[in-house]
């Protein structure tokens, strides 16, 4: 007997996996039983590529001074739990000035091709932590004037943080206002019964 069942060549890095078929054999009321494993082979590498945007990160770019410098950052093939970090850095014979000829410490990025820019609330000079992309993210980044190190997941993070402060600032103002029309201070127990409510 030969017993057959697919497996899915995907495009995911990730490592080599197993599956068990069992079978259990009943013979003159007595049971027998084994199993075999059987070990699936990863053939995926992931890929990156930092360069030019409109190749898919594949080349270098020019920039026009007072331009934005926009690089794309291609990954395939990308395993879950994988981290991305970004360096920028002076290179070649004639290195641009950090400060002066380049910025790292604002910058945008991308992760719709450019549609959208998000720029985070706090820029540092260096951060070495990485974000996480999806199993098998295809995903093509752009940045504008990038600086060291930044750590895209914690970016977002930061920036939630701060939505939750205005959020929590405004509900103060809120507050505040409501405290200041009736009298009294936030959270004074008042008799609210002269608005007519009967409460």
């Amino acid at each position: 007997m030969l017993v057959k069942t697919d497996t899915f060549n995907d495009t995911t890095d990730e490592p080599n996996e197993t599956f068990t078929l069992s079978g259990t054999l009943t013979s003159n009321g007595a049971p027998y039983s084994d199993s075999g494993i059987a070990t699936i082979i990863d053939n995926d590498t992931p890929t990156i590529t930092v360069g030019d945007p409109a190749n898919n990160g594949i080349g270098d770019i020019t920039v026009p001074e007072g331009d934005d410098a926009i690089f794309g950052v291609n990954l395939t093939g990308v395993a879950v739990g994988g981290t991305l970090t970004l360096t920028m850095a002076q290179s070649g014979v004639n290195p641009a000035t950090e400060g002066t000829d380049y910025k790292v410490t604002t910058f945008q990025y991308s992760l719709d091709n450019g549609t959208t820019g998000t720029t985070p609330r706090k820029a540092r000079r260096s951060r070495s932590t990485g974000r996480q992309p999806g199993a098998g993210e295809d995903r093509h980044l752009q940045r504008h004037d990038g600086r060291a190190e930044r750590d895209l997941h914690a970016e977002r993070h930061a920036d939630q943080q701060w939505r939750a402060l205005q959020r929590q600032r405004h509900r103060d103002d809120h507050r505040q206002r409501h405290a200041d029309h009736h009298g009294g201070r936030p959270g004074q127990q008042r008799d609210w019964r002269h608005h007519g409510t009967g409460r």
